[in-house]
């Protein structure tokens, strides 16, 4: 049996797609030995996928909620008091701004001042074996693309003009 079958038999089987990843050497490893198959890469990058559950104050002064989709490319385990924690990276997708750097920079910028306030709080993951897990969420990117955060930051106002409306609850 091809890795790539093995690999699409652990997953079918309900095994957290983690695990599996180490197994083969980590998500990167697992990505490349899936590429030959697109039915296991759309497998593989939906059970690494989720979404933030995000909120931002609007111009009212009333929570705007908001959800932004994420693929998960990197997934640290760290003990904390014999505890298992995770750092998981994760490239948000928003297609409807990728042509605009400065927006997907102000975006990352707002994300990581919201993330580090919410750590854990924020984030599902469509694999429900993770959702379980004390995970930390870090956007690294957006799109695919990574940037320099904003030095002044970025508002809640400034970041709901960005985010479209359908994204919004």
């Amino acid at each position: 049996m091809s890795y790539a079958n093995s690999i699409k038999k652990m997953i079918e089987d309900g095994n957290d797609i983690l695990q599996v990843a180490k197994l083969f050497g980590g998500i990167d490893r697992l990505l490349e030995i899936s590429k030959t198959s697109p039915y296991l890469v759309a497998l593989i990058q939906t059970k690494l996928g989720g979404s933030l559950d995000c909120s931002a104050e609007g111009e009212d002064g009333e929570m705007v909620m908001f959800s932004l989709n994420f693929i998960l490319t990197d997934l640290e385990a760290i003990d904390v008091d014999d505890i298992n924690h995770y750092n998981a990276t994760v490239d948000i997708i928003i297609p409807e701004i990728q042509k605009s750097p400065a927006l997907m920079q102000m975006l990352l910028t707002w994300l990581d001042d919201y993330l580090s306030d919410m750590g854990n709080e924020v984030g599902s993951f469509n694999d429900n074996n993770l959702n379980d897990k004390m995970i930390w969420v870090y956007a690294e990117s957006i799109n695919g693309k990574s940037f320099e955060n904003i030095k002044s930051g970025v508002s809640d106002q400034e970041v709901l003009r960005i985010i479209p409306e359908k994204y919004k609850d």
